[in-house]
C-alpha cells in the first residue's frame, strides 16, 4: 500500500504545486484580474510562509508536540492550486460541470494529504490544517469573482495547460523543502540540531 502513496505524495510537492501557483497568477494577469492576481499571489504566499512559520517554530524551539510538528505544505499547496485550476480551466462554462471540476481538484488535495499522513510524514490534524489553510486561499477567489468569468482565449488554456505537462512532468523531481526549514530554524534559533 506503500507504493500507492508513495505515487500520490508529489502531488503536493513544492516544484509542481509552485509551478501551478505561478501559472494561476499569470493567467490572471492575461485577464487583466488585477485583484485576483495580487489575492492569489499574496494569499499563496502568506499559506507557504505560514506552513513554513509552524514547521520552524517545532524545529527551532520546540513548538508543537510530538503529535504536532507543524502544518503539511503537501496538503496546504495542493488544496490551493488544484481546486483553482480546476476552476480557471472550467469557469464560465455550465456550473455543474465547474463545481465538478473543483471537487476533483479537491480530490487530489485530500490524496496529497492523505498520502503524507500514510507515509508518516504528518499526523491527521496537520494534513487537515494545511489542507484548510490550503483551500482558504482559492475560496475566498472564487467567491469574490461570481459569477465566473469565461477563460477566453487559447494563449490562457496554454499558460494551464504548460503548466500541467510541466508539473507532471516535475513529479519525480523531489525538493526537501522541510530540510531548508531544519536548517533555518537551527541557525535562527541558535540550537546545534533541530528538535
Amino acid at each position: 500500500m506503500n507504493g500507492f502513496w508513495s505515487l500520490l505524495e508529489p502531488l503536493g510537492g513544492l516544484v509542481p504545486t509552485s509551478i501551478v501557483a505561478a501559472a494561476v497568477a499569470i493567467v490572471f494577469f492575461l485577464q487583466r484580474s488585477w485583484k485576483d492576481a495580487f489575492l492569489w499571489s499574496m494569499g499563496y504566499t502568506i499559506a507557504v510562509a505560514l506552513v513554513a512559520a509552524t514547521k520552524i517554530a517545532y524545529f527551532g524551539w520546540g513548538f508543537g508536540s510530538d503529535e504536532f510538528t507543524g502544518l503539511s505544505g503537501h496538503a496546504a499547496r495542493a488544496a490551493a492550486v488544484y481546486p483553482m485550476l480546476a476552476y480557471l480551466i472550467t469557469a464560465g462554462l455550465n456550473r455543474k460541470l465547474a463545481f465538478g471540476a473543483m471537487f476533483i481538484g479537491a480530490l487530489i488535495a485530500v490524496f496529497a494529504a492523505s498520502a503524507q499522513v500514510a507515509l508518516g510524514s504528518h499526523m491527521i490534524a496537520e494534513g487537515v490544517l494545511g489542507a484548510l489553510l490550503g483551500a482558504s486561499v482559492p475560496a475566498l477567489i472564487i467567491a469574490r469573482r461570481r459569477p465566473a468569468r469565461a477563460l477566453i482565449g487559447v494563449k490562457r488554456l496554454s499558460v494551464l495547460l504548460a503548466a500541467v505537462f510541466l508539473a507532471a512532468v516535475s513529479l519525480k523531481f523531489r525538493y526537501d523543502f522541510d530540510q531548508v526549514l531544519r536548517e533555518v530554524a537551527v541557525e535562527l534559533s541558535g540550537r546545534a540540531t533541530p528538535k
